[in-house]
């Protein structure tokens, strides 16, 4: 049974990692939201989560951290609910995935355009790793 679950164990926290994720990464795009992503060079152990995700929106559109939260926790819900095909995808390859999605828009969202323009990069990203 899948688990619809995004737990801390699965979020990209380490500096160094999203440092290089910009600098050796690559990207897709789905206006207004843009991921970015790396392909980890070693396999992940066993138990351990394949895929690894950060969200993160600009403070030169959205001033108010109160918006910033909100676009941020859309972004995360909408990847939460739409996850699965990836992490399968990855799990069979035997490598890590690091992924930085990023809201490049100026107006705040809605779920639904959100949760569309997620489900058009995730496929995007299957394709490309397939």
């Amino acid at each position: 049974m899948k688990q619809f679950s995004l737990s801390r164990s699965e979020m990209l926290k380490s500096r160094k990692v999203l440092d290089a994720i910009f600098r050796e990464g690559k990207n897709l795009s789905a206006p207004p939201i843009r991921v970015h992503f790396l392909l980890g060079k070693t396999p992940s152990a066993e138990g351990e989560n394949n895929v690894l995700m950060a969200v993160g929106a600009g403070k030169k559109y959205f001033k108010k951290a109160v918006h910033r939260n909100r676009i941020k926790r859309l972004m995360r819900e909408a990847y939460r609910l739409q996850k699965h095909p990836l992490l399968e995808l990855v799990s069979a390859q035997k490598t890590t995935l690091y992924l930085f999605f990023q809201f490049t828009g100026r107006d705040l969202p809605t779920f639904t355009d959100v949760q569309e323009k997620m489900n058009i990069l995730l496929h995007k990203l299957q394709q490309r790793l397939s």
